[in-house]
Parts: structure tokens; C-alpha cells; sequence
């Protein structure tokens, strides 16, 4: 599992860089014939507000974080954004042939096998998989109603616990719906912002669909069918796409193929924003090769 605090923790070994902890990306004042800007930085400690001075800014935020600063500092003269979504869903399901392993109850919550599903009869893009195994996470429901005493069912029903499994996906980009980020807040308001879903695509359907097909090759069923309407837009985090790297200098939202801001030289994105399309998988490998390829051609 991938964590920046160990990447942090090795960069701030270098004696060329310096880390700031404590403070919050207010705002940019950048003058697109200028070469120098400032950043605005409000310390959460005390709520003091400090500038720095820079001559090139990198922002990677988080795409909802960095669209925000973005609008907020009126970079560009729209006042919403455009999120792109790799839409998840998950489903429990029973195995109704016995897996050729048993669960460790409280030593794993990883999945247990990864797979990518490619078929055009379901989707043109490719449907990322996830399928996990028993562990006490799954015992919840179980515990409202039998308390403590739900621990032991795995012990004395192991050929059940045993079967259980939870069916993890994510979709592409262009068979999720997307979010519309507005901000409406004015200089000094910081969290006046809406984050509202666009729901135009049927992904139950697509759901539906891909586990028909599983069923013939895992040879499961589902164990409560309510789970297929929990593909809810916004839910997987997996988002991006708001300023796409494009050749086209006509969008006034997008950065060239190195992050560059469109309009700006000293401005560039180096997060999920950047990717054009959000791929129906973890996105934190993608964000970070590119990220660093930005970074090696600077």
C-alpha cells in the first residue's frame, strides 16, 4: 500500500528542501505576463496568514483540493469544474465452490486476487476487480445484532466464513458520471463550495451485467442483492480529470502535456487532475509516474 509519508520522510533528508507543516493553500496571486507569484497560506494553528514568494508553483492537492485553490484564486474565468470519476462498487457474494484457502481472521484485509475484465459486450474500457476474503471487518452487521458473541460464528461455521467474499470494482471514467465542483465563496470564504453529482450513465446496468458473466466462471451468488445500487456517484475518491493534458490550447481548464496551466508559464498540476481519463483502477501508481515524469523533464 502506497503512503507519501514515507516519500516526505525521505525528501526531508535533502538539505535543499524544506517543509512546511501547519499551513493551508489559501490562494494564488499570479499575473499571467509575470513570471513570479505568491502563494497565500493560512496557518491552521493560529490562523495567521503567511505569503511565499515563488517563481514556479507545483499544485497536487487532490483534484477536488486543487480545483478549488484554482477557483478560488481565479486562475481561469470559469467558476465550476468538471470532476471525472472511476465509479466503484462492491458486492458480497458466497462461493459456492469450496476456495482452496482459509481465511486468518484479523491478519488480512487485502484483497486476494486482482483481474481486469475486457468485453466489449459489457464495455468498451476495461473493468478493474478486486476480490477479497473474510475478515473481521465483515462481522459488523452480525455484531447489531449479536454483539460480541458474532466473533465466534467464523470458529463454529468455518465452511460458510470460509465461502464469503467481497467483489470490489471500478469502472473507466467514461462509463461513470461525473461531479460538477462550483465555487461560490467570495475572498475570504474558504469552504463555501458544491460538489454535485451528474447522473447520465445506468452503471447498475454495466454491474449487472459484468456479474452475470462472473457468475459462470466463479460459480457464486450474491448474498444481498441491495449492494447493486451502492455504485453512487462520488463514493470511489477516485477522481480527476478537471484540468486534462491536452495538445488543444483552446480549453481554458486544461495543461499541456508537461501540467502547465493553459494561459500561465509558471503554474503546473501535477495531480490526478492532469489524467484525461480515469482508468477503471487504483489511481494512485498513475498519479504518481506522471508526476514524477513532469518532475524529471523540468
Amino acid at each position: 500500500m502506497f503512503s507519501s509519508k514515507y516519500v516526505l520522510n525521505d525528501l526531508i533528508k535533502d538539505k535543499n528542501f524544506q517543509y512546511i507543516n501547519h499551513h493551508f493553500a489559501y490562494k494564488i496571486f499570479q499575473d499571467k505576463n509575470s513570471n513570479n507569484g505568491e502563494l497565500m497560506c493560512i496557518n491552521i494553528n493560529n490562523q495567521s496568514k503567511v505569503k511565499f514568494q515563488y517563481n514556479k508553483i507545483f499544485i497536487s492537492c487532490g483534484p477536488i483540493s486543487s480545483a478549488m485553490l484554482i477557483l478560488r484564486s481565479k486562475l481561469i474565468d470559469k467558476k465550476e469544474i468538471l470532476l471525472k470519476e472511476s465509479q466503484r462498487f462492491y458486492i458480497p457474494i458466497f462461493l459456492k465452490n469450496k476456495p482452496s484457502f482459509n481465511y486468518e481472521i484479523n491478519k488480512n484485509t487485502l484483497p486476494e486476487i486482482f483481474f481486469e475484465i475486457y468485453n466489449n459486450a459489457i464495455s468498451n474500457q476495461s473493468i478493474h476487480l478486486q476480490l477479497y476474503s473474510f475478515s473481521e471487518i465483515m462481522l459488523k452487521p452480525f455484531e447489531k445484532i449479536m454483539g460480541n458473541y458474532a466473533n465466534s460464528l467464523p470458529k463454529i461455521l468455518p465452511f460458510v466464513f470460509n465461502n464469503i467474499f467481497v467483489l470490489l470494482g471500478y469502472m473507466h471514467s467514461k462509463d461513470s458520471n461525473s461531479l460538477n465542483i462550483k465555487y461560490e465563496g467570495t475572498f475570504e470564504d474558504i469552504s463555501n463550495y458544491t460538489l454535485s453529482p451528474l447522473n447520465s450513465i445506468d452503471t447498475k446496468k454495466i454491474v449487472i451485467d459484468l456479474l452475470n458473466l462472473l457468475r459462470k466462471e466463479l460459480n457464486f451468488f450474491i448474498i444481498n442483492s441491495t449492494f447493486l445500487n451502492n455504485s453512487k456517484t462520488g463514493s470511489s475518491y477516485h477522481y480527476g480529470g478537471s484540468f486534462p493534458m491536452t495538445n488543444k490550447t483552446n480549453i481554458e481548464n486544461s495543461t499541456n502535456l508537461k501540467g502547465k496551466l493553459n494561459n500561465y508559464e509558471n503554474i503546473y498540476i501535477t495531480d490526478q487532475s492532469v489524467l484525461p481519463e480515469m482508468p477503471g483502477a487504483p489511481t494512485t501508481f498513475n498519479a504518481m509516474i506522471n508526476a514524477a515524469r513532469i518532475a524529471n523533464d523540468m
